[in-house]
């Protein structure tokens, strides 16, 4: 199966042709929410994650410099993604945790990305200590407390 993941991620990145010219950004973002839903099975996420080159690709995209919009797709496709065991362990190691961490920080006022980063972080930790462990040294649980506090 050959997507076109890895354009539409370096489309949401503002890395490519197919960005300015034909990609908007809410293009792009419908682009990620569909290869979201794309991303269903394991073996799914498995190749989408080799295609993005185990990811990095995908990790390198979440600057705090991104929008919301392009900053919710880039995290719902991570969070999808996440799901996979074989795809936690792709990106095990590629500092997944404190990037997630920071885009969480980065977006804290738009509950749409907040969602998305967390989700993303739980699927991350799910049957994976090591990755409990990432998110927890790179300070996801203060951030997440942080933020539960400021709006209840």
């Amino acid at each position: 199966m050959k997507t076109q993941a890895p354009a539409i991620v370096e489309a949401a990145n503002g890395g490519s042709d197919v960005s300015s010219s034909s990609l908007e950004e809410d293009v792009c973002t419908s682009a990620l929410e569909a290869l979201q839903h794309v991303c269903v099975k394991d073996e799914i996420c498995k190749q989408v994650g080799i295609e993005l080159e185990a990811a990095s690709l995908l990790l390198g995209q979440l600057p705090c410099e991104r929008s919301v919009p392009v900053a919710k797709g880039l995290s719902g496709l991570l969070r999808q993604l996440l799901g996979s065991d074989d795809f936690k362990t792709l990106v095990l190691g590629m500092d997944c945790a404190p990037i997630l961490t920071r885009t969480l920080s980065c977006h804290s006022q738009s509950p749409q990305v907040v969602e998305q980063v967390l989700g993303a972080l739980a699927a991350f930790m799910m049957r994976l200590p090591a990755a409990a462990e990432d998110v927890a040294k790179a300070g996801a649980i203060e951030i997440t407390t942080q933020l539960m506090e400021e709006n209840t």
